[in-house]
Parts: structure tokens; C-alpha cells; sequence
């Protein structure tokens, strides 16, 4: 039985009628007759890799997708890892995904990158040091663990690391839950003070997120379908981040909430009608009302 050899495949430089040249990497894939064709895959263009050397780093992982069956013959670096995750694993909740791409382009890939999997899980004393030595907040550096763990456990699902116990549970993130300042909590009197300050639609943003409990993010997203006044309920089922409108948080979040009685009666007392205080929040007027 002929042995796979595995595939480094070849990297040339492709002009564009529009834009910068790209590296394309080209390689061979088996076809439903058994035979070899050739495949090719875009890597980036000049401007993300102005040479091949960075070019061919960057490729690595999609070496790993030419060679599924040889990827025990490779010493796959964390930098590569962190590539396929970012086209595969990612969570879809986009303020989740940004926070993501933001921890793996500012701290892990520039000081972990280009170490291997095996160079990294033997060192997590190293880790450890580096994660006291940030300039952080204790729950930052408990999200930065969390997920250089879930890095490994992708990797020893694709097969670029043996299966067993993940190395970065060694690795201890001190006082994750601790919090730097203890929050400011308002007395009934300093909150209306507060609110006199404010001018609408923000007065009574705030007003809705103390009486509700809700975060910035579900007081943006709320609509007047959400309310039943005649129920005294509330459904809470989105949030807007960066001016995307996403699922909530948790799926604890999306829930119905109580209303106070005195939220839901207008200037006038009226009972059952929509409040007018509430209608300053810019939402959407409500049908056959």
C-alpha cells in the first residue's frame, strides 16, 4: 500500500485585474475517481503578506485541511490553529466574535503564534507568567486562558494534538472573579438625583435599565411588541452592540420580565395604555393603538 507523503503544496503569486497581487497556494486533492487533481486556495494578498516567507506561515493551516489523514506528521503551530479556528470555531454572536479577534490579534498571536502545540503545552509555567504580567484586569486575563483552552481543544479535535487532558488547565488565572473597584451602588435618592441631570430619550433609558435590571444593550434593542401592558410583561429577546442587533447575552436573558404597575399607566393614571415617559425612547409607535 503506497504511503500518503504529506503536502507542502507550492505558493506563487497571482496578479488581479483590480487590487493587490495575492499568494495563492495550490496542492493536490483526490477526485471521485480515484485520481489526483489540482486545488488552489487564495491566502491573503500583498498587503496582509508582503512576502513569501509570510505568505507560506500563513498557509499553514490550510496545509492542515490538504492533509487529514497526515496532520501526525506535523508540528502545527498555535499561529495556525488560530487560523483555521477564525474561519471555523468562531461563536456567531458577532459581540462575542469581536472580543475573540481582538484577544487573538493583540495578545496571543504576537506572543504565542509561532511557537508549536508541543512547545507551548510543555511550558505552562511560561504562560502563567506572561498572563500575570499583563496590564490587565483579573477577569481579561481569566478570558485570555479560556481561550488559549479552547485553541487546544480544537486542535486535538482536528487531530494536531494528542487527545487527553487539556495543558492549559495547568495554568492557573489568579483572582479571575475578584473585581478592581467595587461598584457604586446608588441610594433612592442619589438615582432620582441623577435622572434630574439627564434629558430624554436618556432619562428614561436609565429609568427602564434600573427598574428592569436590563443592560444597555436589551434597553437599545427593546421594542414596543415587547411590552404587554396588559400583562404587566415584558419579553427580552435582543440586544444591539455596535449597532448590530444580536440575540441576547445568555439564553437566561431572554425571558419575560415583570412590569411595576406604576411603569405602565401614563401622566394621566390611565391603566392598560401605552405610558408616555416610555414613549420617549424613540421606539417604533405601536400598531392599532
Amino acid at each position: 500500500m503506497r504511503r500518503t507523503r504529506y503536502q507542502f503544496g507550492t505558493i506563487e503569486r497571482k496578479k488581479r485585474k483590480t487590487g493587490p497581487d495575492v499568494w495563492v497556494l495550490r496542492y493536490y486533492v483526490q477526485n471521485a475517481k480515484g485520481g489526483r487533481s489540482y486545488a488552489s486556495r487564495i491566502i491573503g494578498n500583498l498587503k496582509q503578506y508582503p512576502t513569501e516567507a509570510l505568505a507560506r506561515k500563513a498557509a499553514e493551516a490550510i496545509r492542515m485541511e490538504a492533509n487529514p489523514e497526515r496532520l501526525g506528521y506535523v508540528r502545527a503551530t498555535l499561529g495556525a490553529v488560530i487560523d483555521r479556528y477564525t474561519r471555523e470555531d468562531l461563536p456567531e454572536r458577532y459581540s462575542t466574535r469581536s472580543s475573540y479577534l481582538s484577544c487573538l490579534r493583540v495578545h496571543i498571536r504576537p506572543k504565542w503564534g509561532n511557537c508549536s502545540l508541543e512547545e507551548l503545552a510543555n511550558a505552562p509555567l511560561k504562560v502563567e507568567r506572561w498572563l500575570e504580567s499583563l496590564d490587565m484586569a483579573p477577569k481579561s486575563k481569566g478570558h485570555l486562558k479560556a481561550l488559549l483552552h479552547r485553541l487546544y481543544e480544537c486542535a486535538m479535535k482536528w487531530g494536531l494534538y494528542p487527545v487527553g487532558r487539556n495543558p492549559m488547565e495547568l495554568v492557573e488565572a489568579k483572582n479571575v472573579t475578584k473585581r478592581l473597584k467595587q461598584p457604586r451602588v446608588l441610594t433612592f435618592d442619589e438615582f432620582w438625583t441623577l435622572l434630574s441631570f439627564l434629558a430624554d430619550p436618556y432619562r428614561t433609558m436609565v429609568l427602564v435599565a434600573q427598574c428592569l435590571g436590563l443592560r444597555v444593550s436589551e434597553v437599545m434593542a427593546l421594542k414596543w411588541s415587547d411590552f404587554v401592558f396588559t400583562g404587566l410583561t415584558v419579553r427580552v429577546q435582543r440586544g444591539i452592540v455596535q449597532g448590530r442587533v444580536d440575540e441576547v447575552k445568555t439564553e437566561y436573558s431572554n425571558d419575560d420580565l415583570p412590569l411595576e404597575f406604576g411603569l405602565c399607566r401614563d401622566d394621566a393614571g390611565l391603566e392598560g395604555s401605552v405610558p408616555r415617559h416610555l414613549g420617549r425612547l424613540g421606539l417604533s409607535q405601536p400598531r392599532n393603538r
